[in-house]
């Protein structure tokens, strides 16, 4: 994820969003209450740095939190997917593309 300009450091903001959402690893059940309530308050902070004034900084570092939340999402859903397959025994290929075209008109 690059959300920078040359000479612009990275905002730390990132690395917790990052850090809350652990790309490329699944959540486990008893995990996922600990991910909402610990996005719940990043998205606080978020609006507490519009309603300061960084409306700017808020706003890409929206963007990095959703974009996140939708990639853990498909994460998500993919490791579901596979595990269901995989449990009836069946090889699990690629999803209908009506499914997909269904999940994401929801956003």
């Amino acid at each position: 994820m690059s959300h920078m300009s040359k000479g612009q450091k990275a905002d730390p903001l990132i690395a917790e969003i990052q850090h809350e959402l652990r790309p490329g690893h699944f959540v486990r059940r008893e995990d996922v209450s600990r991910l909402t309530c610990n996005l719940d308050r990043l998205e606080k902070r978020l609006q507490g740095l519009a309603k300061a004034g960084e409306a700017e900084r808020a706003v890409r570092l929206y963007e990095v939190l959703l974009s996140g939340t939708y990639a853990k999402n498909e994460e998500c859903d993919d490791e579901c997917y596979f595990m269901r397959h995989s449990a009836a025994g069946s090889r699990p290929g690629r999803r209908p593309a009506g499914r997909r075209r269904r999940r994401l008109a929801r956003f």
